[in-house]
């Protein structure tokens, strides 16, 4: 079979397109992105005491879902949670941190670091989205760092 000129220079550009094509990098989200993309995603979500699913979370239930959806595994409560990770401060705060607050009485309470300082929690007006204001800063424990 006979191939001419005008075969092969219409042949080339494919060559060249289909290989960049093939090479452009997809864009991958860190596990701290994810985690912060799922929980907004559950934003409006109800409270429910012991809740762990799309049907209703405490705070330690949030945690729990957001971070087994990711593939790691937490103890499932409050305490627990507060005896794992690494201990940091407030100014090296990254995405996907546990915020530690003081609650009610001898009560815990816990969120997670969504950037620009805000955190995402379970309140008892269901998972909210909220600023680290003054009330919050004074009630902060401990912060740490799972990833």
């Amino acid at each position: 079979m006979f191939y001419g000129k005008r075969t092969v220079i219409l042949a080339l550009p494919l060559v060249f397109l289909s290989y960049s094509c093939a090479s452009i990098p997809k864009r991958t989200i860190s596990v701290r992105e994810s985690i912060i993309l799922n929980a907004e995603a559950l934003i409006g979500t109800p409270y429910k005491y012991g809740g762990n699913d799309r049907n209703g979370f405490d705070c330690s239930g949030l945690v729990y879902y957001l971070y087994e959806k990711e593939g790691i595994t937490l103890p499932r409560s409050t305490e627990k949670l507060l005896m794992i990770g690494n201990k940091i401060s407030l100014r090296r705060l990254k995405k996907g941190d546990l915020i530690f607050f003081k609650g009610d009485k001898e009560t815990l309470h816990v969120g997670i670091y969504a950037g620009n300082r805000t955190f995402i929690h379970a309140s008892l007006k269901g998972v909210v989205k909220e600023e680290i204001n003054d009330y919050w800063k004074n009630k902060i424990i401990t912060i740490k760092r799972i990833l």
